[in-house]
Order: structure tokens, then C-alpha cells, then sequence
């Protein structure tokens, strides 16, 4: 039986109840009275695989497409087996406190290439045939259903479009009404930023076939920005297909890029998508899938229903996750009537209007939900939406900190099944740690992974090898992800008590991680077990060198960060152990936890972030990494550890 979560201002109840879209039966939606003028004002659907992000203009929409498998490259050898013949060097650069020397080491000898870029697929385009003045314009998105709405009044008549991206039938649908027959006229287009051909099929259907780069830069100075193989062999291919279904009226094909549909009541078009990805350890093309059959056996199914059935089989999906947890805060809804945009622009001067903070809420459900399903992988750094062919940070996967903070509202908010896909890639993460151990730092046993990954499930060092003068230790040396991730493993058990899962899948990937530590760690000469070369993401310091000079520095040892997360490992590995029956490493396991470095109070009462109170480079950076063992580790309790005012340990 599924437990719902109500939510109100007098506490949390856990009910068997029925589905429902919160407690005041109200629908939640962000709307707007204009339409987007950047992307960033575009509404996002998704259903986990394909994303849209839809502008709302009235004549000239567009719907700025995604495929959460379109990526640069390919799997690679990215490991570098320089790394262990330098690697006591850096230690004993460390441990002689000339932390510059061991940043230049590990820079020289240490990383690998970056991580492929997530790309853009497809824009879908609808061009309205003017008949007057556009008014009374009105665009939203329902995190209630999925779905988002445009309105307007255009000569008279009233136009209402409807999209919704279907997780069950694998299609985006959009269906344009008019309230007056013989009134719905447009042209439709599709184009991409990447190499692509389209054409049209018996006048219905509008196809583009493309292609991806091998090659995309990290660094604007990168003589090579943008690369395709020009064989035509290397490189993802992809196919987007979109079906025009007319009420009435024609359609025709002017040429190959347009179909043009004149004089219908309504329109339904069906949009279907897939690349040739097959798997993070499968080139994508020579050895990736045809990605046509799976876009017309999509289309085929799809088409065969009616608008109402696509519309019912979505929103039963959907809401059977959504639904689950209804949040109340604001029982008036004084502020629905109010735009979105200036609800914003009003909370910043008055925090009153908690019927904003209930929609903030549920619209981190929703886009966890239209990121994050069960057969793909999981939401990367701008979730599934991305219009850049060279995006911020490459929108892969920043393992350090975002990945995981994607994930953190999955269990406690209801939505265990969408944890399935970062499940799935953390058991490919361990399969290539192992390589990654192994090669870049002599260990035989266990995983792990570092700051950076992609679809290929990266693991090694990124930095662009010792050629990249940005390449920056304080990020890339932190083989600390697969140890964080494992929180994660054993999170979703802890929340559903599913002991199959725990003995089949998340116990040997965190014995696996806790088999690396249990090498990576090194016994300091005050008698603790230390990591050593630590960095805290992506924070640097300041250190006075032999010579009276002050210096910035990255690495250097023990990070609070660091033992916090092996901590949290290894105590959820014994406990995992005990509910198992199993014995194999935990007396290792006990004796290491009992002289691991303890965390360092401060001169100003402040947990310090390195062992050494060192001077921070940005006392206000963005990473509060040292806080892990107060979140989302379980170290550090207030009214258990602290004494004295919080504020005063964690400032």
C-alpha cells in the first residue's frame, strides 16, 4: 500500500488516501500574462527522457527539444597511469607543507580529458497564420498535471494550445483548439543547432535526422571548439519525427523542412525522438543502435490513439507520483491570482506569501519527476534542459555536490521510483572505478569516482591532462563521489526497507567504495588515519611557505569533507553488514572509524574546513562542503554535539 504525505501548518500526516491535487483541491500553476522572452522564461515538461521548453507565443511557438542521451564523444580512455609513479611525491609534498608543489604534481601527472557535453536536440517551431490583433495572451505550466497551456484571442476567436511530454507512450503531444471551425492555420518547422537533414513523409509527418559532434571544447581558447567526425562514423546520431493530425481543413508540404495546415477545427501533433546511444560503455556510432525504429514504433503507437487517451494514460502517470504529497501552507490561496513573475518580485520584499513557498515545493517534485524515470539516466546539471551546443560546465554531471543534492527530495518526498536511474548509473560508476583505482592510483581493490561525469560514466580526474592552464587541483583531485553516492544506496533502503535491493545492489557497491577507502586512507604521523592529497570542493586557502611567503594552496590533507563522507560510508557499511549477516571487512572497517581524524574547532569556535586553520581564499564560497556531517551526514546533531549555540560551531 502507497503512503500519501499531507502536509499542513499543524504538523505531518501519513494517510492511505486517495490521490488528489492538495488538500484544498486546488490546481498548482506557474502562469504568466506574457510570453517568455529568453529561455529562461520558457516552461519546462519532460518525462525523463525528452524535454521541452516551451516560449508561449501566440504566433510564433517554439519548443526548445532535449534527449537526455544526446551527448558529445563517446566512452574513452580517460584514465592516466602516471598517476601512481608521482603519487608519494605529492604526499610527501603535503606532509612537508609545500602544498604548491603537490597542486603542480598532481596537475602535471594526475588528470585526465573532461567529460562530453550535453547537447541540444531539436527546436520545434509553430507558425500561426495572423488574422488580427493577438490579445488577452495567457501561458502556464500545470505541476498539478504536466501540462502546459496557451491562450489567446486572435481576430475573434479564442486559440487554446495544450502540450504535455507522456512518460508511457514516450511521445510529446500538442493539440491546438479554436473555438470557431475552420480556424486553426499554421506552418510547422523543425532545425536544430547540431548537423542535421529533415524531409516529410506522405504530406503527415515532419522528420529530422542528426548528428553530433565528437568533440566539444571546455574553454573558449580551445583551438578545437566544436568537432565532427567527418566520415559520418563517430559521433551520436538522433531522429526527431513529428505527425500532424487534422480535424478537418488540409495539409500540405511545401517542402521538406515545412508542413503547412490551413482551415482545421483542431490539430494534434505527435512528436517522437531517440538517439543511437546504447549504453555508457558503447560508441555511438559504430557501435550505438539505429535510433529510427525506436522513434516509429513510438509514433505508430501513439498515433493509433486519440488525443483523449494520450491526454488520460499522462496525466494517470503523472499523478500517481505527483499526487502523493500535498503540501498546505496557505489555505486562502490569496496570491494564485497574481503572475508568477511578480509573486517573485514581491516575496523579495515580503516573505508572506506562502502559497509561493507551497508551488516551490511541488515544483521540485515536478521537475524531479520530468527528469528522473525509471530506463534512462538520471537529471544532470540543468536536468534534462539545455539549449547551449557548448552549456555552462558542460551541463554533465558535477558529482561534488549537485548530482547528489538532484536526489536529496527523492526519498522523503515520495518519489522513490525516480531514484531507479542514478541507481542504475552509480552501478556503472563502480564498474568503471575500478579501472580508474587501478590505473590512476595503483589500488587493486575497490571504486570510485571523481568531480566530474558524463553519460559514459567517467570516473577519472578531468582537468584536460597538464595542458589546460584553468585545470585546477582544488576540484579534480577529490575522489570522494562514489563514497557520497553510496549515502544514496543506502538512503533508499533505509526509506523502503527492501532488503533484495540492499544485498543485490547497493551492499557490494558500498563494499566496493569502502574497499578503495580502506587504501586511499593514510595513517599521519599524529596517529589518525587521513586522506591524503584532500581538497575541499572547490575551495582554496591561504599558507605562509618556508620562506615567509604567503601562498594560495589546494591541496593538503584530511579534509573535514573528506572524513565526513567516509565516516558516513563506513557507518552505513556496518550497519548494512548486520542486516545482512555479513562479516567480511568490518573488524577493518571498526578499527579504521576509531582513528579516523577528528573534525577541528576553530579560534573562533568555527568547524574548520581543513585540518589546519588555514586562512580561507573566499570565506563566503558557494560550497559549504565542511558542513557534510551536518548535512547530509548525521555527525553532527545540535542538540546532541553542541553545547553552545550552533551558529557559533558551523559559522
Amino acid at each position: 500500500m502507497k503512503k500519501y504525505i499531507t502536509c499542513a501548518l499543524g504538523g505531518i500526516l501519513l494517510a492511505g488516501c486517495s490521490p488528489s491535487q492538495d488538500a484544498n483541491n486546488k490546481e498548482l500553476k506557474l502562469w504568466y500574462d506574457s510570453p517568455a522572452k529568453v529561455w529562461e522564461e520558457a516552461l519546462p515538461l519532460g518525462n525523463g527522457r525528452i524535454g521541452a521548453m516551451e516560449f508561449g507565443n501566440p504566433l510564433e511557438e517554439v519548443y526548445q527539444l532535449n534527449e537526455e542521451t544526446l551527448w558529445s564523444g563517446g566512452p574513452q580512455d580517460w584514465n592516466n597511469p602516471n598517476g601512481p609513479k608521482h603519487l608519494d611525491e605529492v604526499r610527501k609534498a603535503i606532509d612537508s607543507g609545500d602544498y604548491k608543489k603537490a597542486s603542480d604534481l598532481w596537475k602535471k601527472y594526475s588528470q585526465g580529458p573532461y567529460t562530453a557535453r550535453y547537447l541540444p536536440m531539436a527546436d520545434l517551431k509553430i507558425s500561426m497564420v495572423p488574422s488580427g490583433e493577438v490579445t488577452s495572451v495567457y501561458r502556464d505550466l500545470n505541476i498539478s498535471n504536466a501540462t502546459t497551456t496557451v491562450k489567446y484571442e486572435m481576430g475573434g476567436v479564442n486559440y487554446t494550445r495544450t502540450s504535455f511530454i507522456s512518460y508511457p507512450d514516450q511521445v510529446m503531444v500538442v493539440r491546438i483548439d479554436a473555438d470557431k471551425e475552420g480556424a486553426v492555420s499554421f506552418n510547422l518547422n523543425l532545425d536544430s543547432r547540431l548537423r542535421y537533414t529533415t524531409s516529410t513523409d506522405n504530406g503527415t509527418t515532419l522528420s529530422l535526422s542528426g548528428k553530433a559532434p565528437v568533440y566539444v571544447a571546455n574553454r573558449d581558447y580551445d583551438p578545437n571548439q566544436v568537432v565532427y567526425d567527418e566520415t559520418g562514423k563517430e559521433g551520436m546520431n538522433f531522429v526527431v519525427e513529428t505527425k500532424v493530425m487534422p480535424d478537418a481543413g488540409t495539409i500540405s508540404s511545401p517542402n521538406d523542412s515545412t508542413l503547412s495546415v490551413k482551415d482545421a477545427n483542431s490539430v494534434t501533433l505527435i512528436l517522437a525522438a531517440a538517439t543511437s546511444y546504447n549504453g555508457a560503455d558503447k560508441l555511438p556510432g559504430s557501435e550505438g543502435k539505429d535510433p529510427l525504429p525506436e522513434v516509429k514504433a513510438a509514433m505508430e503507437k501513439a498515433s493509433a490513439m486519440s488525443y483523449d487517451q494520450l491526454l488520460a494514460n499522462h496525466l494517470k502517470d503523472y499523478t500517481d507520483l505527483f499526487d502523493r504529497v500535498s503540501l498546505t501552507l496557505d489555505p486562502e490561496n490569496a496570491m494564485d491570482s497574481v503572475p508568477t513573475n511578480r509573486r517573485l518580485a514581491m516575496f523579495a520584499d515580503n516573505d508572506s506569501d506562502l502559497g509561493l513557498v507551497e508551488l516551490y515545493y511541488q515544483y521540485g517534485r515536478y521537475l524531479t519527476i520530468a527528469s528522473s524515470r525509471a530506463g534512462g539516466l538520471p537529471s544532470n546539471l540543468q536536468g534534462i534542459w539545455n539549449y547551449h551546443v557548448q552549456p555552462p560546465w558542460g551541463s554533465n554531471y558535477t558529482v561534488n555536490i549537485n548530482t547528489e543534492m538532484n536526489y536529496w527530495p527523492v526519498e522523503m518526498t515520495g518519489l522513490q521510483e525516480c531514484f531507479e536511474p542514478l541507481s542504475n548509473f552509480i552501478g556503472q560508476l563502480a564498474k568503471n572505478g575500478e579501472q580508474t583505482a587501478k590505473v590512476n592510483y595503483g589500488i587493486q581493490n575497490g571504486w570510485l569516482a571523481h568531480h566530474n561525469s558524463d553519460a559514459w560514466a567517467q570516473t577519472a580526474p578531468t582537468g584536460g591532462y597538464d595542458k589546460d592552464p584553468k585545470g585546477a587541483p582544488r576540484w579534480s583531485c577529490w575522489p570522494m563521489a562514489g563514497a557520497w553516492f553510496c549515502q544514496h544506496l543506502w538512503d533508499h533502503y533505509a526509506f523502503n526497507g527492501d532488503e533484495k535491493y540492499l544485498r543485490e545492489t547497493a551492499y557490494p557497491i558500498m563494499k566496493g567504495s569502502v574497499e578503495f577507502m580502506l587504501e586511499w586512507l593514510q595513517k599521519d604521523s599524529s596517529g589518525y588515519m587521513v586522506t591524503n592529497p584532500s581538497s575541499s570542493p572547490e575551495n582554496r586557502f591561504y599558507y605562509t611557505d618556508k620562506n615567509g611567503k604567503r601562498i594560495e594552496g589546494e591541496l593538503s590533507k584530511a579534509t573535514t569533507m573528506d572524513l565526513a563522507i567516509i565516516r558516513d560510508l563506513m557507518s552505513n557499511f556496518l550497519q548494512a553488514s548486520s542486516i545482512l549477516g555479513e562479516t567480511d571487512r568490518c573488524d577493518e572497517v571498526k578499527t579504521v572509524l576509531a582513528t579516523l581524524y577528528p573534525m577541528q574547532e576553530g579560534s573562533q569556535g568555527q568547524l574548520q574546513e581543513w585540518s589546519v586553520e588555514f586562512e580561507e581564499q573566499d570565506p563566503h564560497h558557494r560550497h559549504v562542503s565542511h558542513l557534510f556531517g551536518l548535512h547530509p551526514g548525521k555527525q553532527i546533531l545540535p542538540r546532541r554535539n553542541l553545547p553552545k549555540p550552533a551558529s557559533a560551531l558551523l559559522k
